[in-house]
């Protein structure tokens, strides 16, 4: 019957569960107990059909099938569009001690290598530095 046809695009006429007549092109995968499993080429979806609900079929008179492919994202460097941001923007960030104390200060991200997007977070302890460190990053005395 309709193993012969197993890989091939198939129009049938199906009787669906509420006896509504419907017709379809597919391409049937593969049948196993008295299921036929194909891509539906109207929907593009795999589906099920009860192999005794297809009450006629004939091969495709044509051979071609529409291609589904996936999109693909365009590499960065062909649309022009980087999502790693640009050397002049700035970034504030915050040192906490256990004090709770916090000095702010602006570091300027490194121009974009090979990753996409670039994120720096630091933290660190007062407690661990020295004053001299201390007033070479912060702009205002911290007591």
């Amino acid at each position: 019957m309709l193993s012969k046809y197993i890989g091939e695009i198939v129009e049938i006429v199906y009787m669906d569960r509420s006896n509504q007549l419907t017709q379809r092109r597919i391409e049937i995968k593969h049948i196993r107990k008295g299921l036929v499993y194909a891509d539906c080429l109207r929907t593009g979806s795999p589906r099920t059909f009860r192999e005794d609900q297809i009450l006629a079929w004939q091969p495709a008179k044509s051979k071609l099938k529409p291609t589904i492919k996936p999109v693909q994202p365009l590499h960065p460097r062909l649309t022009g569009y980087t999502a790693s941001p640009t050397r002049a923007e700035v970034i504030p960030q915050t040192f906490t001690s256990s004090s709770s104390h916090a000095v702010t200060t602006s570091v300027v991200r490194p121009p974009a290598t090979k990753r996409k997007s670039m994120s720096f977070k630091a933290t660190r302890s007062l407690r661990h530095s020295t004053p001299s460190a201390l007033a070479s990053t912060s702009p205002t005395q911290v007591s």
